[in-house]
Formats: C-alpha cells, sequence, structure tokens
C-alpha cells in the first residue's frame, strides 16, 4: 500500500518573481502546513475525547 502526500492549495498566489516573494511564498507554504497538522491533532484528540466519554457514559449506564 502506497500512501500519497496530500496537495495542499491554500490559495491561488501568482509565481514568485523575486527572491523576497519566494522566501514568503515557502515561510507560507510552512505555517500553513503546521497549522494544518494542528488542526487535525485537535480534531482528532477531540474525537477521542467524545468517544471515551461515549463509552464511559455506556460502561455507568450498563452497570446501574
Amino acid at each position: 500500500m502506497l500512501f500519497k502526500r496530500p496537495v495542499h492549495r491554500y490559495g491561488k498566489t501568482p509565481e514568485p518573481v523575486t527572491p523576497y516573494q519566494k522566501a514568503a511564498q515557502l515561510w507560507d507554504e510552512r505555517i500553513g502546513s503546521s497549522r494544518l497538522q494542528a488542526r487535525n491533532w485537535r480534531i482528532m484528540a477531540l474525537g477521542c475525547l467524545a468517544l471515551a466519554t461515549g463509552l464511559s457514559g455506556g460502561l455507568v449506564w450498563q452497570s446501574m
């Protein structure tokens, strides 16, 4: 099984012309990637918390 890296599009940006624009675009890609990863981890953590709460509630309900 092969895993593909997702291609993230944060918006349409023109091709960089100057070295400053190239560096800014690279920095924006790094920050955007980090923010997206952090968002995904938060969603996963909240999902696990909801699952654990639901299962704990089910066990309490079943024991009564």
